[in-house]
């Protein structure tokens, strides 16, 4: 044999030792299978109508891509919605990349790996079995596979902070690798950058690190310098914020956590675990759900161990618990941010660190199937239960998520239309009113403009847009209508669409304002019962 040869024959050799293992054909056939489900709903579903939060990303997205003038309403959005991801669609739109290559490239694959980095991250912080049942009730998971096929920051937020978890555990906590550190560092800034609940997760790293490493962190230079990394990743962020919003590095943070916001208003928000954690494993509509619940309350009591070694862990005398306190660590901060700090909470929001939450639901199954299996003596037991458990897993969450998929799958099929229609049938640079401000932006590719005169001071005097438009007193429907009235002689917009979608944003007097002011008819978009959910006027 030449010596160009060996290293192929070596590399064959070493394939077919991975093939024999039968845990790798395992693992091997699970990530076949959760891809071909994950292929199966991308073509299914295709490019389904956004919704409003998905509208925010994409018109700033549309913008950049388009090389189009600012909006009205782009000081609002871009302060409140973090710009990474809209940044990244934009290049793809940028390059004429349709739609459904966006959501393949920037959310199927990255739902597809970070299930594959949450096996990695288990199996460093446990063994195999716990990777495997962790990563099947992760990548199969009805709340998970809902978000991968919707155009948000979620996926790509709770990839970047997974792989943060895995570095810094994997790498600096295991193999004493400095770069672990600043890799985890680095992909934490970016889960923030995409996501700002993000963030939470290098919170997390942090707090760990002060629990493990107490008064030596003072001696570790590589926490300076990761400290470095955060301010040097940060920065454009922060320079961009400066030059944009009035000397603020972080606008956000006020908007959602400042004195005024709603943030501090609410009471504690206890329903985070009570309510949203039964949700999101599916307690809420099937008995697996439940078990999944059992599974994961067995797995925090484990996981809780840790506690009677505090004394020597504390001391610094023992570090093989470390793991727990790194779990548990990872798991209860950002519940507490949820309960104490914004108070509030989708069941999205716990994807933040939905990996962790798997790996201690995996844990105490893993427990529970090892003691029927020391206790019954059955060969194999072990095995087939852990079979008969994925099945189930498998039916009842996929079950769930194409329920919810189809279910949600046409809502604002009317605002794409309208859109698309105002596209194809309107000057580029016409100008159009509507309460679906930024899905109209992203598909018209016009100006699109919103209800509100903010400019008016008989509106805010009288705080008409402090609640929603639907709901206005019979003052403000006056006031509102007036203000409305000054806009539209300085703006002079060309077209007008009145839908039944956002109501919140659409005042009572809208809908009959096109047969008072004698508006042209254009087009109706309509359900399957022909009833008109969307309508377009022109001025």
């Amino acid at each position: 044999m030449e010596e160009s040869e060996k290293p192929i024959e070596e590399r064959k050799e070493k394939i077919k030792r991975w093939l024999k293992s039968s845990d790798n054909l395992l693992i091997f056939g699970l990530i076949g299978f959760i891809t071909l489900v994950y292929l199966y709903f991308f073509f299914k579903i295709g490019p389904q109508p956004i919704w409003f939060d998905e509208g925010d990303y994409l018109s700033i997205a549309r913008v950049w891509g388009n090389n189009m003038a600012k909006p009205e309403w782009w000081p609002h959005f871009t302060l409140i919605r973090p710009l990474l991801m809209p940044l990244v669609w934009s290049i793809f739109l940028k390059f004429g990349f349709s739609e459904m290559f966006l959501r393949f490239a920037t959310l199927l694959i990255p739902s597809l790996f970070a299930s594959f980095v949450t096996f990695k991250l288990a199996e460093s912080l446990f063994n195999k079995k716990v990777a495997l049942i962790a990563t099947i009730a992760f990548a199969l998971n009805w709340v998970w596979m809902f978000y991968t096929f919707r155009i948000l920051t979620d996926i790509p937020s709770a990839l970047f902070g997974i792989l943060s978890l895995y570095f810094f555990w994997e790498f600096y906590e295991k193999k004493q690798k400095n770069y672990g550190l600043y890799l985890s560092v680095a992909f934490g800034i970016l889960a923030f950058l995409a996501r700002y609940i993000g963030g939470i997760i290098l919170a997390s790293i942090a707090v760990y690190i002060l629990i493990t490493r107490r008064l030596k962190v003072i001696k570790q230079k590589e926490l300076y310098f990761s400290v470095i990394v955060v301010l040097l990743c940060l920065s454009p962020f922060f320079i961009y914020n400066y030059s944009h919003f009035d000397k603020q590095v972080f606008p956000a943070l006020s908007f959602y956590q400042g004195s005024e916001s709603t943030a501090v208003q609410r009471p504690v928000y206890i329903k985070a675990l009570t309510e949203h954690i039964p949700n999101l494993l599916g307690a809420s509509f099937n008995n697996l759900g439940l078990l999944l619940i059992v599974f994961f309350i067995i797995g925090f009591i484990l996981i809780l161990e840790f506690v009677l070694y505090a004394d020597k862990l504390f001391k610094g005398e023992i570090n093989s618990k470390n793991n727990l306190i790194f779990i548990f660590v990872i798991l209860v901060v950002p519940f507490l941010y949820l309960i104490f700090g914004i108070r509030t909470a989708d069941t999205r929001y716990l994807l933040t660190n939905f990996s962790i939450l798997c790996i201690v639901l995996a844990y105490g199954a893993d427990f529970i199937i090892s003691k029927l299996q020391n206790v019954l003596k059955i060969r194999n037991l072990s095995l087939i239960i852990l079979i008969i458990l994925s099945i189930s897993m498998v039916y009842w969450q996929v079950s769930a998520s194409n329920a919810f998929i189809k279910n949600k799958y046409g809502s604002y099929g009317e605002v794409k239309e309208a859109g698309i229609w105002l596209r194809d049938n309107t000057e580029i640079d016409a100008k159009i009113i509507t309460a679906s401000l930024t899905q109209n932006q992203y598909y018209s590719e016009r100006q699109s403009y919103d209800f509100y005169n903010s400019q008016n001071k008989l509106t805010n005097d009288a705080g008409c847009y402090s609640t929603s438009l639907y709901e206005l007193n019979e003052s403000c429907k006056n006031i509102t209508e007036i203000a409305f009235n000054e806009k539209i002689a300085q703006l002079k917009p060309d077209y007008l669409v009145i839908s039944v979608f956002e109501p919140a944003y659409t005042p009572i007097w809208a809908y009959t304002y096109p047969q008072r002011y004698n508006m042209t008819f254009m087009k109706a978009f309509g359900n399957n019962n022909g009833q008109p959910l969307a309508i377009i006027f022109k001025f």
